[in-house]
């Protein structure tokens, strides 16, 4: 009788027809298999951008040089290689590319560098990316992906950035133990839901953390003030944002966001926020919002009764910022104007709109 043997990829078990008990050779000989498959190849990283290119309607691409052709990969549009002919970076941004993303792209083992943005990508991200352990930056931003982040992107330790943005994700926000390198993670403008976890707080290499505009709700967690490092904190819902839901965050500012002494930005606007904005914030600088002078670097308006306090240490301190803020002051009241006073407010009113159409808030890109 003829012995058959296959491997399986994921897990390599070993399957032999007609009944037969696999040898001691055939086992190594499969380990061998998988154990290669693993590493990769340069003919495994071509199968997979095929993978790519057929899923993604590769001949339609604005873009689509070399691919598929007998040109060494790093003569695909996009591809860059290392010196072993194996792909380390794939960036085809606004390419055209319409469909979904394969689960081969988990075989690109050299990946270090996936951007995709402002594409029309669908579908979810598949979990074999979780096998990409040098993998330090995904951007998939203005994508129309969804589904949850799946639970094996947490196995890519030496991931850096992560830009998710204007899709339609759904599920909770990830915030996965094993991220400890994660400097930049934008999530915002989707559908997230739930609340913010306090498991973020131990991503302590975060420096941007762009929330806004999805399905938030429930309490700012305090352990968000151990993010020293943190430069850029928005939480906001931004009017003009091109997709996503309202987050619906309420409760206090957390005291603890006075340790957040690198902080340069602070977005809460238009939450269910309250209560008074705590003292210790007087210990930030709040010094830029990405080089943009014409943005205010604190944002509280439009919560639920979020105030600045009176005192005169804290009124001093906001009236230092570089950059200046907007939002109410606490038990600050506007007094009843007679009808001539009304008329030339909404004269004046008519005149600082036309000059607003001209320094529109931008979408943080």
């Amino acid at each position: 009788m003829q012995r058959v043997m296959s491997c399986s990829r994921k897990n390599r078990r070993l399957t032999f027809p007609c009944g037969c008990a696999p040898g001691v050779l055939a086992i190594i000989l499969c380990s061998v298999a998988a154990d290669v498959r693993a590493q990769g190849s340069v003919e495994s990283d071509r199968a997979a951008l095929m993978a790519l290119y057929d899923a993604a309607g590769g001949p339609n691409w604005s873009d689509n040089a070399n691919w598929g052709g007998d040109a060494p990969l790093r003569q695909w549009t996009g591809v860059i290689t290392d010196s072993d002919g194996r792909v380390t970076n794939l960036f085809l941004p606004s390419n055209g590319l319409s469909g979904t993303l394969p689960a081969e792209l988990g075989d690109l083992t050299k990946l270090e560098g996936l951007s995709l943005n402002v594409n029309a990508l669908r579908g979810a991200i598949p979990a074999e990316l979780g096998n990409l352990a040098n993998l330090k930056e995904i951007y998939l931003v203005g994508n129309s992906l969804t589904g949850s982040v799946p639970a094996e992107l947490g196995n890519l330790a030496n991931l850096e950035k992560l830009y998710l943005a204007v899709n339609s994700f759904t599920g909770p926000i990830p915030a996965f133990a094993g991220w400890v390198n994660l400097e930049e993670m934008n999530l915002a403008a989707n559908n997230f839901r739930g609340t913010i976890p306090a498991a973020l707080g131990s991503l302590t290499s975060l420096t941007t953390l762009w929330l806004g505009n999805n399905d938030l709700t429930g309490p700012i967690p305090a352990e968000l003030g151990n993010l020293m490092n943190l430069r850029f904190l928005l939480l906001a819902n931004l009017d003009n944002a091109p997709s996503g839901g309202r987050n619906a965050l309420s409760g206090p500012v957390p005291s603890t966001f006075g340790n957040l002494r690198a902080l340069d930005t602070l977005w809460l606007q238009a939450n269910r926020l309250e209560g008074e904005l705590p003292a210790s914030l007087t210990n930030l600088s709040l010094d830029s919002y990405l080089g943009d002078e014409n943005q205010p670097t604190l944002r509280f308006e439009d919560n639920a009764g979020l105030c600045a306090p009176t005192d005169e240490a804290f009124q001093a301190w906001l009236n230092s910022l570089r950059f200046g803020y907007t939002g109410p002051v606490c038990g600050a009241v506007v007094p009843a104007l007679p009808t001539l006073a009304l008329m030339l407010l909404a004269l004046m009113l008519v005149g600082a709109g036309l000059r607003a159409r001209r320094s529109t808030v931008v979408w943080p890109k």
